[in-house]
């Protein structure tokens, strides 16, 4: 017991007290909590937050009573313990939460107008919050239910003065969704190149999102170029890990594909699609999609007629990865004159793929 509570004195970030009935207290909390038994729990967090212990631990033990009082139904003596939280200056952080926590109470009890006008107080109050992002995320769909995306845009114009602090990035990236949702689309694309260019890699959070919103603007508005450069500006800020881990990123994947995809079918440039899907295979090790971009890569050497190149790579990819669909293939990318009954000369429908023959 004396370890589990070690590590939630690290975990806040306090040296271990010796003082014993804090000690006992929170070793009768933990037996409580694990046992389900809620509000046991919290009374032992209580006491505890009552010992003579420095402040941090006092703080987090009153929080923990708070928070297991609101599980365990009792919304109202709930409120009472975040109310004290929310007014004490030595609580920093979570004096914050607490405020937060009395808020997303009242909109559970009541949805009013008061609770919602609280809760827009508390993101201007506190935007270097990350409950201010959770709060700017709720606020901004309410203000959209009732107003449409004028009036999440409308909100969000509102607290524009905002944008130099954390928040500043959600809150232009927002802006620019709601243009798109209302048609406005030119204007949100050059939306999304300044969410890029304002906040880039690697602080920005939003600088992949941006970039791969403007390239699919550009695409539907017939500017394939443009798309591509979007998505290779996203692409650029690829790194690779020298020791375990990876910097791998969820658009980075789709991005390569649709560079791919981009080359293929809107600019009608094989070479340049080929190097994308080889890219993919090559240089993703852990993408699921590394034996769809090899066949891609082999049927469009096969459709410039260059069977030999075709076949080429049709065996890398029988060789690697020997249980993807695409090795029924084989036998077409080689131009032999009996196809595989499982392709049939056509193309499998895929990620990657098309309906038709290839």
């Amino acid at each position: 017991m004396r370890a589990l509570l070690l590590a939630v004195f690290v975990a806040i970030g306090c040296t271990p007290v010796r003082n014993d009935v804090y000690l006992r207290e929170m070793a009768a909390a933990a037996r409580a909590h694990h046992a389900g038994r809620l509000q046991e729990a919290a009374a032992a967090y209580d006491a505890a937050s009552r010992a003579p212990v420095p402040p941090g631990h006092q703080v987090h033990a009153a929080y923990l009573a708070a928070s297991l009082t609101e599980r365990a139904g009792n919304e109202s003596e709930a409120r009472e313990r975040y109310s004290a939280l929310a007014k004490r200056e030595d609580a920093k952080g979570i004096r914050i939460e607490a405020a937060y926590r009395l808020i997303d109470l009242e909109l559970k009890k009541s949805d009013s107008d008061d609770a919602w006008r609280e809760l827009e107080a508390f993101i201007i109050a506190y935007p270097e919050s990350a409950l201010a992002r959770r709060g700017l995320q709720r606020v901004t769909l309410k203000h959209e239910r009732s107003g449409g995306p004028a009036g999440a845009l409308k909100y969000l114009q509102s607290i524009s003065s905002l944008e130099s602090t954390a928040l500043g990035e959600s809150i232009a990236y927002g802006a620019a969704q709601q243009r798109m949702s209302l048609g406005e689309v030119e204007k949100a694309r050059d939306e999304f190149i300044a969410v890029a260019d304002r906040w880039p890699y690697p602080k920005g959070a939003l600088f992949d999102d941006s970039l791969y919103r403007a390239s699919e603007i550009d695409e539907h508005l017939g500017r394939a170029k443009l798309a591509i450069s979007d998505l290779e500006r996203l692409l650029d800020e690829r790194e690779t890990s020298a020791y375990v881990g990876s910097y791998q990123r969820p658009r980075f994947t789709p991005a390569l594909v649709r560079v791919g995809l981009l080359y293929r079918d809107a600019i009608r440039d094989h070479e340049k699609a080929r190097r994308a899907f080889h890219r993919l295979y090559s240089d993703f090790k852990t993408s699921l999609l590394r034996d769809d971009a090899l066949y891609e890569e082999a049927r469009l050497w096969r459709l410039d007629n260059n069977e030999s190149r075709a076949c080429d790579t049709g065996k890398k990819l029988a060789r690697e990865f020997s249980d993807s669909r695409f090795v029924a293939c084989l036998p077409w990318l080689c131009g032999e004159a009996v196809k595989s009954a499982k392709c049939d000369g056509r193309w499998p429908r895929g990620t990657l793929s098309i309906d038709g023959v290839p």
